[in-house]
């Protein structure tokens, strides 16, 4: 349940980074990112939470989950955005 917390802690924290980051943009890339993250977010719950994935045989999949969410996360950062005014 500890895990659950800090998941949703993760994701709840990524809004206001993307928020701002995208805050002069009009395309959907704001959308996608939230939406990315909420996704990615509940799976990491799914994998965390379920009693099927505690298992050894499981470790790949927990390990790459949080790898993916991790370089997902990354992927919004966009130098130029700190230089550029709206």
């Amino acid at each position: 349940m500890d895990y659950c917390g800090i998941v949703v802690l993760i994701v709840s924290s990524f809004g206001p980074w993307v928020h701002f980051g995208f805050y002069c943009d009009t395309s959907y890339l704001k959308t996608f990112y939230l939406t990315a993250a909420s996704l990615c977010g509940r799976a990491a719950m799914v994998v965390v939470a379920a009693d099927r994935f505690r298992g050894g045989e499981y470790r790949v999949l927990r390990a790459g989950e949080g790898c993916i969410c991790c370089v997902m996360t990354m992927g919004q950062f966009r130098p130029s955005q700190l230089c550029s005014s709206c």
